[in-house]
């Protein structure tokens, strides 16, 4: 998470600069050079949201949205949060770009829901059909999940964390597999982090 104080001391440049700029011209000098930081902002939230997504999509989503926020945006939006604020919007409109194009059966890059497809043991086409569903998922679960298969921390380490008691966080992971249409049974779970907690 940024830390407060001004943009400056947070990331060594301001954007105030590039303010009124056209956001082609912004898109591309960040492309080239990111002094906003802004790849490192999108895997913190994608870490924080507890999200599959891949971190290129939401990386470029994020600098076209700061890019044209900077075209029409004032110096008063320059602050230590704005980058995070920003690409928090990126994000969500990735979401909810999928979720329609979900709704509408459209055609999709495998290569786009690759971490879904992986992590779950899918067939490709099924890659977008996991990843809205898994996302349409209480943070809690998907937490549950990026802490127990994602980071593959033991049992104790989430319930330690708040997330629950040994019931529910395996209740929750059970929940996530069920979500995206990937089968484990409670047995096979619950040896895997038997041992755990």
């Amino acid at each position: 998470m940024v830390d407060p104080g001004s943009f400056e001391d947070s990331y060594g440049v301001s954007p105030a600069e590039w303010l009124g700029r056209p956001a082609k011209e912004v898109y591309a000098r960040l492309r080239e050079m990111d002094t906003l930081r802004v790849a490192a902002t999108c895997r913190a939230t994608l870490h924080d949201r507890a999200l599959l997504l891949d971190v290129s999509l939401a990386y470029e989503e994020s600098l076209r949205e700061i890019a044209f926020e900077c075209e029409v945006g004032s110096p008063d939006d320059c602050t230590a949060g704005w980058v995070r604020r920003s690409v928090e919007r990126a994000i969500d409109r990735l979401l909810e770009r999928q979720l329609e194009e979900e709704r509408r059966r459209e055609t999709f890059d495998p290569n786009d829901h690759r971490l879904v497809v992986e992590l779950f043991e899918l067939a490709p086409h099924q890659g977008r059909t996991a990843s809205v569903r898994f996302h349409s998922l209480p943070v809690r679960v998907r937490r549950i999940f990026r802490v127990l298969v994602l980071e593959d921390r033991p049992l104790v380490d989430a319930v330690e964390m708040g997330l629950g008691g040994r019931s529910e966080i395996l209740g929750a992971i059970l929940t996530a597999f069920e979500t995206v249409g990937a089968t484990i049974s409670p047995e096979h779970l619950s040896m895997e982090l038997g041992g755990q907690g």
